[in-house]
């Protein structure tokens, strides 16, 4: 259990691990390590953990890297330090200041070509290689029913042909370790539409238990959610109490850089192969993981709507108001009204002009296939988006 709110790190059984002691730890005095991933958030508070606990020479890769170093300075002045690359340059100056070395570099986790080279320009600047962190990814977006097969293969790629290019140009080397930053989606299936994010996870999983002994040693830590938020942005589409629900989910259950880094270290020390980190009762998760779902978030947001008896006015539309005739119609406007939370729909507004978008499209279609008796498939939304096209499609289906 971490300190603070009651938390576990667990492998398939719960357990406590024990305060490491530092000659336990695989981490060297000056070491050199790799993070993939290094210019995100959680990359660079790994790297300041090992620039504070070991003064370490770190190489730093990230999708964009950063700019030269000669204009960083100017950046400051102009843009600030609170948010982008001002940010992450002045997160830099800080691992700098306490005594370690770093060299920020853009490179493609799974260009096996990029990678080899940075490990050559690493080994060439710094000398041996001593462990490697790969906490890159992408975020998951969208319902499994609408994602395409390459919208699933950029959520793969980072963990799993990145993982593979690792595998090959690390194979000759000897380090201490390799460590794989995972997360609990591989276990839970993960949160409405990262089916793929789930399976990237779990291949990362499996590679680690395959290959416990190689490069050191192979760890992946599955973490849950993290107090910092890389993918803000994938809440946009969501209606705004379900975004509140995800940003209040972070915030009291998140786990800070402290935290992480204090069970990192300890994982390391332990030689664990396989490790989830969890601030709740993981069993008790992966169960209620079962009934997770998009539409009973949202069919609480509903519920709570209805309670509240909020409703907002009819927005400026480019379709003027025009009143159900039938009780078809006025059916489905009914439904709209509950899910989106509007006044006076008319029968030519557009669900999307509304506010709509596929999260509630996919709970629109399982009220209506409750209201009527009749098999709908997600993409009639996109194609009939107004309650008059909607309702000829019902009847039509319905004969």
């Amino acid at each position: 259990a971490l300190r603070g709110r009651r938390r576990w790190v667990q492998t398939y059984e719960p357990f406590k691990l024990d305060e490491a002691q530092p000659e336990e730890l695989p981490l060297r005095q000056g070491g050199v390590y790799l993070i993939i991933g290094g210019l995100g958030g959680i990359g660079l508070a790994v790297a300041e953990h090992l620039a504070r606990s070991v003064e370490a020479r770190l190489v730093l890769v990230g999708r964009s890297g950063l700019p030269a170093r000669s204009q960083w300075e100017e950046i400051l002045q102009t843009q600030g330090s609170e948010t982008g690359v001002g940010r992450r340059i002045q997160q830099i100056q800080v691992i700098e200041s306490l005594g370690a070395q770093v060299l920020p570099i853009a490179a493609d986790v799974t260009d096996e070509v990029q990678m080899q080279a940075i490990i050559d320009m690493t080994q060439a600047t710094f000398g041996a290689l001593n462990g490697v962190i790969h906490a890159a990814a992408l975020p998951p977006s969208g319902l499994i029913q609408l994602k395409t097969p390459a919208q699933a293969a950029t959520v793969l790629a980072p963990k799993v042909q990145g993982t593979l290019v690792l595998a090959r140009i690390l194979d000759k080397h000897k380090l201490d370790f390799l460590l794989f930053f995972s997360s609990m989606s591989s276990g839970t299936g993960g949160g409405p539409g990262q089916v793929d994010y789930c399976a990237a996870n779990a291949f990362v999983d499996a590679f680690a238990h395959q290959h416990s002994n190689d490069y050191g040693m192979t760890i992946a830590i599955d973490w849950g959610e993290w107090l910092w938020d890389a993918w803000a942005d994938g809440l946009e589409g969501f209606p705004p109490e379900v975004r509140r629900y995800f940003i209040d989910k972070r915030r009291d259950y998140g786990i800070s850089f402290e935290e992480g880094m204090e069970a990192m270290t300890r994982i390391l020390a332990r030689r664990l192969t396989h490790v989830v980190v969890a601030t709740q009762d993981f069993p008790r998760m992966v169960a209620g993981s079962k009934s997770f779902s998009i539409d009973a978030i949202i069919g609480a947001v509903t519920t709570l709507r209805k309670m509240q008896s909020t409703a907002y006015p009819r927005p400026a539309l480019s379709t003027p108001y025009a009143a159900p005739e039938t009780e078809l119609e006025e059916e489905i406007v009914r439904i709209w009204g509950e899910l989106l939370g509007i006044e006076q729909i008319g029968v030519h507004d557009n669900f999307f002009e509304l506010g709509g978008h596929s999260l509630i499209g996919s709970q629109l279609i399982a009220r209506l296939r409750q209201s009527f008796q009749v098999n709908l498939s997600l993409e009639l939304i996109f194609e009939s988006a107004t309650v008059a096209e909607l309702a000829a499609a019902i009847e039509l289906a319905l004969i």
